[in-house]
């Protein structure tokens, strides 16, 4: 981190110059991670003065367990806060599915809530896995990106 507001602002420019914008603002998020793009834009966001003052494209993999932990715990953040602003439970969501007083839009919704809600859950977990082996390793082991 660091450098109060100039240096968020000037990581933003960083992040729009590259073309990343669209890779943080609307990442297609899987259980087993995210398009590598935005963890570009994560480790630009998150790393160290030195990391994102030198090669910005040496960040399009890990540089450091630190950085690559403070990735991890923001997009974990956004799996709890996504899942929140849903609401309710997951198997709630899915009993109410089932119920034969549940409208058949209304079932498809829910099953839709439920998945995004699974999918939230199992990538939380991944990113939980990883970082446990990683500071075992004394290294950034996957970033847990998409194939």
């Amino acid at each position: 981190g660091g450098g109060g507001e100039a240096e968020v602002t000037r990581r933003v420019g960083l992040i729009d110059s590259l073309g990343l914008g669209p890779s943080l603002a609307s990442a297609e998020l899987t259980a087993r991670g995210a398009p590598q793009g935005t963890w570009h834009a994560l480790r630009l966001l998150l790393g160290s003065v030195e990391e994102v003052s030198g090669d910005l494209a040496r960040l399009r993999g890990a540089v450091s367990l630190e950085t690559e932990a403070r990735c991890w715990a923001a997009l974990r953040s956004y799996c709890k806060a996504a899942r929140a602003a849903m609401g309710g439970a997951r198997k709630a969501d899915l009993a109410e599915a089932r119920s034969t007083a549940c409208p058949p839009r209304r079932a498809l919704a829910l099953q839709l809530r439920a998945e995004k809600k699974r999918l939230l859950s199992e990538l939380e977990a991944a990113l939980v896995a990883v970082e446990s082996r990683s500071r075992k390793a004394g290294k950034p082991l996957s970033t847990v990106a998409m194939p």
